[in-house]
């Protein structure tokens, strides 16, 4: 059975956009990923319950035409994604979910099964540094686990002691 993506949602303690998606960003950086800019790049900025300044291009992904303006963009905002890539070409989109409309509470990462399977280590790392500095609630990880499931859900289930033990994910 083929795989599209290895998903691993990270719940943490509400969080001010602008500080985690650069928290993010930089621990990406330091290990050798850069926002990703050729025609497979992808940004959006999720649609809120209660924007009156609703843009046009919100939750609709498209190209990331501008590497440090879209950065920018998905610090004011709570909630979106941003694709990622090493010197290799390794994909990695990187998801940010509000269940409030006002902080973060969820980080996903969306990987290529192989490229996680390979380079377990580094993402245990990734998690570890994101771990000293935030409160992480739970873990889940599997395969294409949001085709079927809502990370929002994910997310409230578990705040609320409710963790789905199918994908749960203990890191030592």
């Amino acid at each position: 059975m083929s795989h599209f993506t290895t998903d691993i949602l990270i719940v943490i303690e509400e969080t001010k956009p602008t500080i985690i998606v650069e928290f993010i960003h930089q621990i990406l950086q330091q290990n050798k990923f850069n926002i990703q800019t050729n025609d497979l790049s992808f940004f959006c900025l999720d649609e809120l319950q209660n924007d009156e300044h609703l843009e046009k291009d919100y939750d609709i992904g498209r190209e990331v035409q501008n590497p440090v303006e879209d950065l920018e963009k998905l610090k004011s905002h709570p909630g979106g994604a941003i694709s990622y890539e090493t010197i290799k070409k390794e994909r990695l989109l990187v998801g940010f979910t509000s269940t409030n409309d006002i902080t973060i509470n969820g980080i996903t990462f969306y990987i290529d099964p192989h490229f996680a399977e390979r380079n377990k280590d580094l993402f245990d790392n990734i998690i570890k540094n994101i771990k000293k500095v935030f409160n992480i609630h739970g873990i889940i990880k599997g395969n294409d686990i949001f085709d079927n499931l809502s990370e929002e859900t994910e997310i409230e289930n578990i705040l609320n002691g409710k963790i789905n033990e199918k994908y749960k994910y203990v890191i030592d």
